[in-house]
């Protein structure tokens, strides 16, 4: 009230002039400064939504979005997961578990809780204006947001481990040179330190650490590293070792001693792959606002949204070369 009285009468308009007030930008954004220096964040989004709702502003929210989106990749990620599961046995004329597929499994044992804390951030607000929603839900869902960074973390490196278990299970000692098998354990090692070493400072970006879900507010005290520097650093490490991963092995099928045409299949379902690292580009453009957002639960949409895709997709692609061997077998079983 006390910065509609100040601001109304330089625009001579009563409280109550609806008309008057509403199509005024110059006027509600004098308020909104005003409201900015005098009242705290949540009083703000309460003179907010008192604002929009008075002038029947329509209130934006892709919440569902979110989770059709979410929910139908993962759908195609179990799908994908079982397939290459039923193709494994060696009754199945398979090649046998390895480590690859304990990998994947505990990819898909992160995935589900990735989905479900998803899924839960659309329930607190994700992908609507914070004005429409109670402090409590903004809270909230920063918090699962918080979540969502150490899980997406944690798959999006071991999906690119389990591709390099793979490659040492096709390529055994003899049938390639040292270099190569040596190439991947060190590639494994590597990406497991930095899993570590990513996990860890996201779980410790703030002190205290609920300061990461509660600064948004600005009636908590605490400190934080650079959060969209260090987001931007996981990204542009990920991307990089996905282009590493992908092209690791193409000299290696150069040399297979198969057809060209077998041999062009084969790279096409590795480099089916370069697909997640597309979606890793796409998704970096959006984490400019993560940390400093004045209206996290909107801005967050699409970063959050590129992330579902880009996991669901790592896992269906290291399904990719044990589906196409399930299919070769029935199409061999079907025309006999």
């Amino acid at each position: 009230q006390l910065c509609f009285a100040q601001v109304l009468p330089q625009y001579h308009v009563a409280l109550d002039d609806i008309p008057g007030i509403c199509p005024n930008q110059n006027l509600t954004s004098d308020v909104s400064a005003c409201l900015s220096s005098n009242c705290t964040i949540p009083n703000q989004l309460l003179a907010e939504r008192f604002a929009k709702d008075t002038c029947g502003a329509i209130s934006r929210n892709r919440s569902r979005e979110v989770r059709v989106v979410t929910w139908t990749f993962f759908a195609f990620a179990v799908v994908f997961v079982a397939a290459r599961f039923v193709a494994r046995p060696q009754r199945f004329k398979g090649s046998g578990y390895g480590t690859d597929d304990w990998t994947i499994l505990a990819c898909m044992a992160l995935l589900v809780p990735f989905c479900a804390v998803i899924q839960a951030m659309t329930d607190n607000g994700l992908g609507a204006d914070n004005y429409t929603l109670s402090a409590n839900e903004i809270t909230t869902m920063l918090e699962e947001f918080y979540v969502f960074e150490i899980l997406y973390t944690c798959l999006i490196m071991l999906t690119k481990v389990s591709i390099l278990q793979l490659y040492l299970r096709i390529w055994t000692e003899g049938a390639v040179s040292k270099w190569f098998r040596r190439t991947c354990w060190i590639a494994i090692i590597i990406h497991l330190c930095t899993l570590l070493a990513f996990a860890l400072s996201f779980v410790w970006q703030c002190g205290p650490v609920s300061y990461s879900w509660t600064q948004w507010d600005g009636l908590h005290s605490g400190h934080c590293i650079g959060r969209a520097g260090h987001i931007y650093a996981l990204g542009a490490v990920n991307i990089a070792y996905d282009v590493f991963v992908f092209m690791l092995p193409l000299h290696n099928f150069l040399k297979l001693n198969i057809s060209w045409r077998r041999k062009t299949g084969v790279c096409l379902i590795f480099m089916a792959g370069l697909v997640v690292t597309i979606c890793s580009i796409i998704r970096l453009q959006y984490l400019v606002k993560i940390g400093h957002s004045s209206n996290p639960t909107w801005e967050y949409y699409w970063s959050v949204i590129w992330s579902a895709i880009e996991c669901n997709l790592s896992v269906m692609c290291t399904c990719m070369a044990a589906m196409a061997g399930l299919l070769q077998r029935l199409y061999a079983c079907l025309t006999g």
